[in-house]
């Protein structure tokens, strides 16, 4: 209880912080809020890690990560260049097909900061190279089912364990930096403006090695593809 307590209070203060910052906003100058929406596909490398797990019995770990994201954008009203606060989640893609009755499960969770610098001045079309960083913090779970049962057999006998299940945090934050190119297609909404768009980076992260000096490191690093979405909305006029 009290680590989700610590993440809840970081996560708070780190958007506090990236909605200051990111912007980088002069007092006279009007800021753009939007609303920022990411899905991606990370295609990593878990080959060393995956020899670990195979030699113990249990499957092995796709080498690519599905992620959403969720957060905030910001810019100058004078300016296309913006830049993004977000949370991400990720997980491992369904395990390869296996026999044997232990699993293991890869889950992560993000805080990220992105800048954009728009390259093109034209209204429908953005190109843009960014540059963001960020903190991770991963959880590795590994199951050993124990008894197979139905659901009218698990309920009468209670007293059996069906499975056991072991975690593994990260003990520090993995640290990343990621980059690469962007191309948004704008749409004008009467006063507003929503984008939609296409990005394909490098994702550069240190490893954890679960807090067990002796195992091998695993890091996330690989080639990333993004299906973005952005929404600017002006509050003082009319959104319809």
């Amino acid at each position: 209880m009290k680590a989700i307590h610590t993440i809840f209070l970081i996560f708070t203060l780190f958007f506090l912080i990236c909605k200051s910052s990111i912007a980088q906003i002069e007092p006279s100058t009007k800021a753009v809020t939007g609303f920022y929406i990411k899905s991606s596909n990370h295609f990593t490398n878990f080959h060393s890690f995956n020899e670990v797990l195979s030699e113990n019995g249990y499957n092995t770990l796709e080498n690519n990560l599905f992620s959403f994201s969720m957060g905030i954008s910001n810019r100058k009203e004078s300016s296309n260049n913006f830049g993004t606060a977000t949370i991400t989640y990720y997980e491992t893609s369904s395990p390869t097909e296996t026999t044997t009755q232990k699993t293991a499960e890869l889950n992560i969770i993000e805080l990220g900061l992105q800048m954009q610098r728009v390259l093109s001045n034209s209204k429908k079309w953005q190109i843009y190279p960014y540059l963001g960083f960020g903190l991770s913090l991963a959880r590795l779970k590994m199951s050993k089912k124990i008894e197979s049962l139905t659901f009218s057999e698990s309920i009468n006998e209670i007293h059996i364990i069906e499975k056991f299940e072991k975690m593994y945090m990260t003990p520090t934050p993995i640290v990343y930096s990621n980059f690469g190119l962007g191309l948004d297609r704008r749409i004008a909404l009467k006063e507003h403006a929503l984008y939609f768009g296409l990005n394909i980076g490098y994702k550069l992260t240190s490893k954890t090695n679960w807090g067990y000096p002796s195992a091998i490191t695993v890091g996330f690093s690989g080639i990333e593809v993004s299906v973005t979405s952005r929404i600017e909305i002006d509050f003082s006029k009319p959104i319809f």
